[in-house]
C-alpha cells in the first residue's frame, strides 16, 4: 500500500463582504456607546514571508539493498530566507513487503539542525507540507525500508521567511508588556496570531475568528527569541503541530462575534497530542461571572517595533495584566497592553482564575483607551464547544493497533490466523474493552473476537470456516473506552479502506494484472484531448477533485486518468485504456475488475467498458458508468459468454471523455483477472471424513 499525498491545499478563507462589516460595526456602535463608530483594527500579526517556486524530482527511487538507507537526497536553498517551509506535490512513499514498515521523508534544517520525519499519514495531516525550518537552507532525504516498490518525492513551492516590520496598540506612552513562558498559549503560523490550549475533553484550542485565513497552518510552542531585528524564528520540529482544518468552527462578522474552535494534530516527531506535551490548559469561564475592575491578563505572541520592546522579542510570548474596563453582552474591554500578533490570546480574568473571553480588536493608543474581545458568552462559541467535529471530537486514539504477520492473499476455507499487536501510547501492550475481526462476504458485517495473548504478545485474528470463492473485506478494531481504533486506520471512514481478498486455496486465472508491472496495455487518446490520459502508477490527488485516492486492490498502483493527480481530470477525448489479448477460450471465462468514476458536472459523460473475440477489430458493450456519479471502488465479474464468443483473442477496453466543458471527470481500473469459473480462486472440496474429494484412491470401503 502506498500512502499518497495532496498538492498543497489551502483552507478557503471566508470573505466577508466589507461594507456590511462596516454597517454592522456602526450598528454595534449605536448600541454600544464605549465604542467608536470606526472599525477598530484585528491584532493578527502574518508573519512576514512570500512563496517561491522551486522543483525538485527524486524520480521512482527504490531501495535495492538489505538495510533500510536514503534513496535520494538534495538540498533546497534560498538566498536571504530567514526560515524554509516547503510543499510537496505528487509524493508517494510506498510500504515494504511486510507492511511492517514505509519509505519516509527527514527534512533537516542547514542553520541549527532541527528535523523532522513524515511518513505519508503524517504529510497527509500537514496537508502536503513540511513544519518551518530557520536559515535559508534544509536537506531533504528520501529514505525507503529493503524491497519496498519506488517511492517519489516532489517539490513544488517553498514559502521564504523575510525580515519583520512592525505596529503597535499600547494603553498609554510605554509598553509594559513582559516575556513570559505559560505553556498553554501557542502561536499561529504564518498567519501571526495567538491560540490557547482549553479543558475541553481532547485538548483543543481558541483563537480570533479573523485567524482563519489561508495563512491558517501550524501550532508553535516554546517560540525562541526573534533576531535583533525583529526577524522571526521557529521552535523545533518536535514544537510544530499541524492544525486539523476537519476540526475547525469559527465565525466572525462584529466585535463580540469573532471566533474560532479547533484541534492539530500530533506532532510528527514525539507522536504526542499539544495537551500530552505541554501538560496545562486554560479554564473556561463566563462573563457574567466577572466584575468590572477584576485583573485582567493577556498573553500572546505580539508584535514588538525595537523601540518600545527590543525587537528580540517581537511574536515571541509576552503578557501584561490590567483592569476590566466594560462589560456589554459578548464585548469585552480592558486596559491591557497588546499588539499585532495578539489576536485569539485569552483574556484571562485573575480573579476568578479562568479565561472568560478571546482577545480580538486594538483600541489603546498612546492617550490610553481600551482594547477589545470577545466574551464565551457568545452563543456560536458555545455551539461549538457542545459539538467538537474533526480531531477535537474523537480525540487522540488511546491505542494503536499494528498487523505483525504477513498480510494473507487468500483466506482459507477451513479458516487463517492474522496477528496483531495493541499497544498503549506508551509501546506497552495494551488490553483493549473489545477487539474484533470485522469481516464481510457480502451479507454484511460478521464480528468474531480476537484471540487475547497466551505466551506471546500478539492478539490473533481467526477467520472462521467461510465458503470457497467468496469476496471477503475485513479490518480489525480494538475498543478502550468510548473510542474504537480501527485498522486499517482509514477503515473507518470507508469500506473501501479496508482489506479486501477472497476465500479460496489459491488463485486459479489464466491474466491477473494488478499493473504494478507493465503487461502490455496501450492507450489510445483522441487528438481532441488536453488532459487527463490513461497513466500507470500510484495514486497521488488524494481524492480532491474525484480522483482515487487509494488504489482498488490493494498493491499500489493503478490505472488512472491523469497521473499525477492535481487539475489533470479527463478533459476532451477520449482516452481508451485496452489490454492486451487474453486467452478467454474455456466456456466459463469470466473478467473482473475493480473501476472508478467520477463525474461531478450535470453532463453526458461516461465510463464505458466494451469486450472483444477478434482482437479488437469489433467491441460489444460489457457496462456503462455514469453519468453524474460519484467515486467509489467497485469490484464488477462478468461471464465472457454471455457478451461475446469464447475466443484466444479477447481484449477488454475502458473508454473515458469529457465532452462537456468545466466537469471534472476522473476514471480507474485495478486488479483486472480472466478466470476460467465465477471466482478466480481454486476450491477442494474436503468431506466430513477428511479426505479431499478428486482422488478415488485416496480412500475405499471394504466389506467383511
Amino acid at each position: 500500500m502506498h500512502h499518497p499525498v495532496p498538492p498543497r491545499r489551502r483552507f478557503p478563507f471566508r470573505v466577508t463582504d466589507r461594507a456590511r462589516r462596516l454597517a454592522a460595526a456602526a450598528l454595534a456602535s449605536t448600541a454600544i456607546t464605549l465604542f467608536t463608530a470606526a472599525l477598530l483594527p484585528a491584532q493578527s500579526s502574518p508573519l512576514p514571508h512570500r512563496t517561491e517556486t522551486v522543483f525538485v524530482d527524486s524520480g521512482p527511487v527504490a531501495n535495492r539493498s538489505a538495510e533500510q538507507a536514503v534513496v535520494f537526497a538534495t538540498e533546497i536553498a534560498v538566498d536571504d530566507a530567514t526560515s524554509l517551509r516547503l510543499f510537496f506535490d505528487d509524493t508517494s512513499l510506498a510500504q515494504a513487503p511486510d507492511h511492517r514498515s514505509s519509505a519516509f521523508l527527514r527534512i533537516t534544517s542547514l542553520h541549527d539542525g532541527a528535523v523532522q520525519t513524515l511518513d505519508g499519514e503524517e504529510l497527509v495531516q500537514w496537508r502536503g507540507s513540511s513544519a518551518f525550518f530557520n536559515g535559508d537552507a534544509v536537506r531533504l532525504e528520501l529514505v525507503a525500508p529493503p524491497g519496498a516498490p519506488a517511492s517519489r518525492v516532489r517539490v513544488s513551492e517553498v514559502m521564504v521567511g523575510e525580515r519583520f516590520v512592525g505596529d503597535r496598540s499600547i494603553c498609554g506612552p510605554t509598553d509594559d508588556r513582559t516575556e513570559s513562558f505559560d505553556p498553554r498559549d501557542a502561536r499561529i503560523s504564518p498567519v501571526g496570531c495567538s491560540a490557547w490550549l482549553i479543558d475541553d475533553a481532547n485538548g483543543c484550542f481558541l483563537t480570533a475568528g479573523h485567524c482563519t485565513g489561508d495563512s491558517f497552518d501550524v501550532v508553535e510552542f516554546n517560540v525562541p527569541h526573534s533576531d535583533p531585528d525583529g526577524t522571526n524564528n521557529h521552535p523545533p520540529p518536535s514544537d510544530q503541530y499541524a492544525i486539523d482544518l476537519s476540526s475547525l468552527q469559527w465565525d466572525q462578522t462584529v466585535i463580540g462575534n469573532d471566533w474560532a474552535y479547533f484541534g492539530a494534530f500530533p506532532n510528527s516527531e514525539t507522536e504526542q497530542t499539544p495537551s500530552e506535551v505541554q501538560g496545562a490548559f486554560y479554564t473556561l469561564g463566563l462573563p457574567a461571572s466577572a466584575t468590572l475592575g477584576d485583573t485582567i491578563r493577556i498573553t500572546g505572541y505580539g508584535s514588538t517595533d525595537g523601540v518600545l520592546l527590543p525587537g528580540n522579542l517581537n511574536q515571541v510570548q509576552k503578557t501584561h495584566t490590567g483592569p476590566l474596563t466594560a462589560i456589554s453582552g459578548s464585548v469585552l474591554q480592558y486596559a491591557v497592553d497588546t499588539t499585532g500578533g495578539n489576536s485569539g490570546s485569552a483574556i484571562f480574568d485573575e480573579t476568578l482564575g479562568q479565561a472568560i473571553g478571546i482577545h480580538t480588536n486594538a483600541g489603546c493608543g498612546p492617550g490610553g483607551g481600551a482594547n477589545n474581545g470577545m466574551g464565551l458568552n457568545n452563543a456560536g462559541v458555545q455551539s461549538a464547544l457542545a459539538a467538537p467535529i474533526g480531531i477535537c471530537s474523537a480525540g487522540p486514539p488511546p491505542l494503536l493497533v499494528e498487523r505483525v504477520s504477513p498480510l494473507p492473499e487468500l483466506i482459507l476455507p477451513t479458516g487463517t490466523d492474522v496477528f496483531f499487536g495493541i499497544s498503549d501510547r506508551t509501546g506497552a501492550v495494551a488490553t483493549p474493552d473489545q477487539a474484533n475481526l470485522v469481516y464481510d462476504v457480502g451479507d454484511g458485517d460478521q464480528s468474531v473476537p480476537l484471540v487475547p495473548p497466551i505466551r506471546t504478545s500478539a492478539w490473533i485474528a481467526q477467520f472462521p470456516e467461510l465458503s470457497c470463492g467468496d469476496a471477503v473485506s475485513w479490518k480489525v478494531t480494538a475498543t478502550d473506552g468510548p473510542l474504537t481504533v480501527h485498522h486499517p486506520f482509514s477503515a473507518q471512514n470507508s469500506a473501501d479502506r479496508r482489506y479486501h481478498t477472497f476465500v479460496g486455496e489459491g488463485f486459479d486465472t489464466t491474466f491477473r494484472d494488478d499493473f504494478e508491472t507493465d503487461q502490455g496495455w496501450t492507450v489510445f487518446d483522441d487528438p481532441s484531448l488536453t488532459d487527463g490520459s490513461w497513466e500507470r502508477g500510484l495514486p497521488s490527488g488524494y481524492g480532491m477533485r474525484g480522483d482515487p485516492p487509494w488504489d482498488g486492490d490493494g498493491t499500489g498502483s493503478l490505472y488512472a486518468t491523469g497521473l499525477p493527480g492535481g487539475n489533470n481530470d479527463v478533459d476532451g477525448g477520449p482516452t481508451i485504456l485496452t489490454s492486451p489479448a487474453l486467452d478467454a477460450s474455456d466456456p466459463e471465462a469470466h473478467v473482473s475488475y475493480w473501476r472508478w468514476f467520477d463525474d461531478a458536472g450535470a453532463s453526458d459523460d461516461s465510463m464505458v467498458v466494451e469486450v472483444s473475440d477478434d482482437d479488437g477489430a469489433s467491441w460489444t458493450l460489457l457496462e456503462t458508468i455514469g453519468p453524474n456519479v460519484i467515486g467509489e471502488w467497485t469490484r464488477q465479474t462478468f461471464r465472457v459468454a454471455d457478451f461475446v464468443d469464447t475466443t484466444d483473442q479477447f481484449r477488454i477496453r475502458f473508454t473515458v471523455s469529457d465532452l462537456v466543458t468545466g466537469n471534472i471527470v476522473e476514471a480507474a481500473v485495478d486488479g483486472v483477472m480472466l478466470h476460467n469459473g465465477p471466482s478466480p480462486v481454486t476450491c477442494v472440496e474436503v468431506f466430513s471424513d477428511g479426505f479431499e474429494s478428486g482422488d478415488s484412491s485416496a480412500w475405499s470401503l471394504t466389506t467383511p
